[in-house]
């Protein structure tokens, strides 16, 4: 039987989930009167290939904001700054030449923007063509680790716009094993649920492997030097939203955090057969996982 933490937990997040689906309504109301302005401002960056904008599938604790802010200093502003005015509707704004959008899934479906990003799952999107899409994968446990401290830092979100949800870092209050009790499976396996809403493994990797760009967080730097030279682009990463809590899983802790991750494991390596794209330590831990 489900404790009452563990009901409370959940229906928290159900409730979270329909108070989000009616302020989504609220702002694509606030929005439209937007539209006409975006489509007559919007300036076509050249980019090769013909593309005509980015979007990146931002996966929690993967050096997303890392990723975001290396193009929205391409203005000449400081990144928070324009993040910060993204935060309420309309979602966008410009900085120079580019005009940058977050999250909200009518507005990137337009494509009035140079560069968007967002947390919401891949089939809720569909972005237009000619978007060049990219993502970022870690290892699942690390990942998760990650996760956990982000929550369980107060001083985590200081001078952030956006904030983890109250209820989230219920999660982490109580222990790192708590932890793993409360966090939601849409949060513990966001790399597999950001690409499947069904949990469908190789559904996820399919999606993935269609990305024009996978980067692994080990690699970020490098990757988003690559990328800038690709697309002619003066991209430079900036280290941001790290958590300064320090936080070893034990040795039990990290085996049980391997077995509920196996559904991860076992995307990551359909992705590596399907596309050649492996992420650092997920073979090892996969094999362990599975064992």
């Amino acid at each position: 039987m489900a404790s009452f933490d563990e009901d409370s937990s959940w229906f928290q997040a159900a409730f979270a989930g329909a108070k989000h689906a009616v302020r989504d309504f609220a702002y694509a109301c606030a929005r439209l009167p937007f539209l006409p302005v975006y489509r007559l401002t919007n300036t076509t960056v050249p980019l090769p290939g013909g593309v005509k904008r980015i979007y990146c599938y931002h996966l929690r604790k993967t050096g997303g904001t890392t990723f975001a802010h290396a193009f929205l200093a391409l203005g000449g502003e400081e990144p928070g700054v324009v993040e910060r005015r993204m935060k309420n509707p309309p979602f966008s704004t410009r900085s120079g030449s580019y005009r940058f959008a977050y999250q909200d899934p009518p507005l990137l479906r337009h494509g009035y923007f140079f560069f968007g990003y967002g947390h919401k799952p891949a089939e809720t999107l569909r972005l237009p063509a000619q978007t060049f899409t990219v993502t970022i994968l870690r290892d699942p446990a690390e990942r998760v680790v990650s996760l956990y401290r982000y929550l369980a830092d107060p001083r985590a979100d200081e001078g952030h716009p956006f904030h983890a949800l109250e209820y989230e870092r219920e999660w982490a209050r109580y222990g790192f094993g708590r932890f793993l009790d409360l966090v939601s499976r849409q949060q513990l396996l966001n790399q597999l649920y950001t690409f499947s809403l069904a949990g469908d493994r190789a559904e996820a990797a399919e999606r993935i492997a269609a990305c024009d760009r996978v980067m692994t967080t080990d690699k970020l730097d490098d990757g988003i030097e690559e990328l800038g030279r690709f697309l002619g682009l003066p991209l430079q990463p900036r280290r941001v939203r790290q958590s300064l809590l320090e936080y070893e899983p034990t040795e039990a802790e990290a085996a049980r955090l391997r077995e509920l991750l196996v559904p991860e494991y076992e995307m990551l390596s359909l992705l590596a057969q399907r596309s050649g794209v492996s992420v650092a330590g997920a073979g090892t831990t996969a094999t362990q996982a599975g064992a």
